[in-house]
């Protein structure tokens, strides 16, 4: 019986489950856009991607945010929204992690620290839970490049000594000398020279031994930009030299641009003015070919520095004119930029409202749910115990009857003897009690108390008849006293 009851329960949880998925979910599905959350987004496809199924899709679209979070970061970000969702559809958690980490870098170049944060938080906490070394290296990396952008150098370090940590314990030592570089900077953004030369220096031992090969971090600026600060030119040359070779080798055009720059300000310090001019076109040409406005920037003002030392003022004034115009430009696109991500921030706060609102729609709908699925269930559930408790106390009650009529038929037969052996004690109390009225009348006749003056008998039968007792005999020339001890002790 039990068992049909509980197969009852799973027939009615059964239809209860069948009976939300038509009704509950033909409520959200009224309630969701037709593509579902993905169709609050701008229609932003990749090109390519529609071929792509499953987690291949989820890393393509990881990848292309890398590609367009420079020079399209919302569709960068929109990029990264879908790998998000469609990872969490897949229930792909290094997926979603990738792409946490993504939005996180998205929000940190947006300047919105906190909820990059945020971002970062949450996919360090999926590289965890699978374990992904590498990604969580990653993550405590760009969380080190956060604080260091809030000012907050301690933590920054910190995450960057933590990336480091999992990457040596990984024996990952080439990423290792981009990781010491990493804290090599913060150390030096602290004035802490010595230190920063230690982490530079370890960067620069691990390269060594992978030098020559792809994808390899390039330590030797870090290390030039140390002695280039301290005034050893010569040894700052060095190294800007072999960081040129590198640059060129891996045809890094903005890396030569810098290390040119750079070049260029060592030989205006040591008034070698015609090599820095020399070394400083050169960086002018390929910042202009890149057209980075930021590069032109600091360029034209070394160039401008450079001629004002030669005495050349009206060059100095046209160069120092165009790093005046290029920072108005960049100042107003700067403004632009931040209007437009003012704008697109009040886009997405009203698609994440929107999504909050459906979300909440679909809880409420799954919380009704389960709230009467429970409440059936435990209504059956009191009902079976109620029936159960009834039976079990109808057996109780029908196996009670039958031992209280036996425990009335045992009772009759105690009776029944109780009142022959009270008839028979009676009977022997009667003889005993008879017994001792002879007792003592006998010790009544033998008192001798007459005869010795302050005498005394202490007579305390321990029942009714004593079986210990005195006897007394006058004769005409003695008196004879005798106390007698029988066994048994009396008779009751």
């Amino acid at each position: 019986m039990r068992g049909k009851y509980w197969a009852a329960i799973l027939i009615l949880c059964a239809l209860m489950v069948n009976g939300w998925h038509m009704q509950g979910g033909q409520a959200l599905a009224a309630a969701l856009p037709p593509t579902g959350v993905l169709a609050l987004l701008p229609p932003y496809q990749a090109q390519g991607a529609d071929s792509l199924q499953g987690v291949a899709r989820v890393r393509y679209l990881n990848n292309l945010f890398k590609q367009y979070r420079n020079n399209d970061p919302e569709k960068a970000f929109q990029y990264a929204l879908e790998a998000l969702e469609l990872a969490k559809t897949l229930n792909d958690l290094q997926g979603q992690a990738y792409a946490l980490n993504n939005l996180g870098v998205f929000y940190r170049n947006r300047a919105n620290y906190q909820r990059a944060l945020d971002y970062y938080l949450q996919s360090m906490a999926l590289h965890e839970s699978t374990n992904n070394a590498d990604g969580l290296a990653n993550t405590l990396s760009n969380m080190g490049t956060l604080y260091g952008l809030m000012g907050e150098a301690e933590v920054a370090l910190e995450r960057y000594k933590e990336a480091d940590s999992i990457l040596q314990q990984s024996n990952r030592a080439k990423e290792r000398v981009r990781s010491l570089s990493n804290i090599g900077n913060v150390y030096a953004n602290m004035g802490n020279t010595a230190q920063s030369l230690d982490y530079y220096l370890q960067a620069y031992a691990l390269f060594q031994s992978f030098e020559g090969e792809s994808e390899l971090f390039n330590p030797l600026t870090n290390l030039g930009n140390v002695f280039l600060r301290q005034s050893a030119y010569d040894t700052a040359l060095y190294y800007f030299e072999r960081s040129l070779a590198l640059e060129k080798k891996s045809n890094n055009r903005y890396g030569q641009a810098r290390v040119l720059n750079n070049i260029g300000l060592i030989y205006k310090n040591q008034n070698k003015l015609d090599l820095a001019l020399a070394n400083q076109q050169e960086a002018l040409e390929i910042a202009t070919a890149l057209q980075d406005k930021s590069l032109l920037k600091l360029v034209y003002k070394e160039i401008s520095e450079t001629y004002f030392a030669q005495q050349d003022i009206l060059t100095a004034y046209y160069y120092l004119d165009q790093h005046s115009r290029i920072k108005d430009a960049l100042y107003k696109e700067e403004s632009v930029r931040r209007l437009a991500e003012l704008e697109f921030a009040h886009e997405l706060e009203a698609q994440a409202k929107e999504i909050d609102l459906l979300d909440l729609k679909l809880r409420n709908v799954q919380n009704r749910t389960v709230l009467i699925v429970l409440v059936l269930v435990i209504v059956l559930l009191i009902g079976i115990g109620l029936a159960t408790s009834y039976r079990r106390n109808l057996r109780l009650n029908q196996l009670l009857a039958k031992q209280n009529e036996e425990i009335s038929r045992q009772n009759k037969a105690i009776e029944e003897a109780r009142q022959k052996i009270e008839a028979r004690n009676q009977t022997i109390t009667d003889s005993i009690q008879y017994a001792e009225g002879l007792q003592n009348a006998i010790l009544r006749r033998n008192d001798f108390r007459r005869m010795v003056k302050d005498a005394f008998v202490l007579y305390q039968p321990k029942d009714i008849v004593s079986g210990d007792f005195y006897w007394f005999y006058e004769t005409p020339d003695y008196c004879i006293l005798a106390v007698a001890d029988c066994t048994g002790h009396g008779v009751a």
